[in-house]
């Protein structure tokens, strides 16, 4: 779908990467690839701390490999993505407020920090 609206939008068609152009096009995708990071580092923690509990140093070897299998595996999926990661923290901004809402305002901001 992005790419169709892309090439109604541009003289012939569009290039995959013109996708990027547009942040709200990709936000969902941009703070899914965030929350997918986070899952990443949760995961390796509680794999090395497991590993750990469960043989020692020979556990947090083994956790370790397992961690940088997964990271390698993670960057390979990240492999036609195009935003940066000040689009990809922006999405997750906008997620978190949510897209079309607009900034407080400073009243209720100001009263809040009192």
């Amino acid at each position: 779908a992005p790419l169709r609206l892309i090439q109604r939008h541009t003289p012939g068609v569009g290039q995959y990467r013109d996708v990027y152009l547009d942040k709200r096009m990709t936000q969902f995708e941009s703070a899914t690839v965030f929350a997918t990071f986070l899952g990443l580092v949760g995961a390796s923690a509680a794999t090395v701390e497991s590993g750990y509990n469960a043989a020692g140093l020979r556990g947090v070897l083994g956790g370790g490999a397992l961690v940088v299998v997964a990271g390698f595996l993670w960057v390979l999926a990240l492999h036609d993505y195009a935003a940066g990661a000040r689009q990809t923290l922006g999405a997750v901004w906008l997620t978190l407020r949510g897209r079309e809402a607009p900034m407080p305002s400073a009243v209720p901001r100001e009263a809040a920090s009192n």
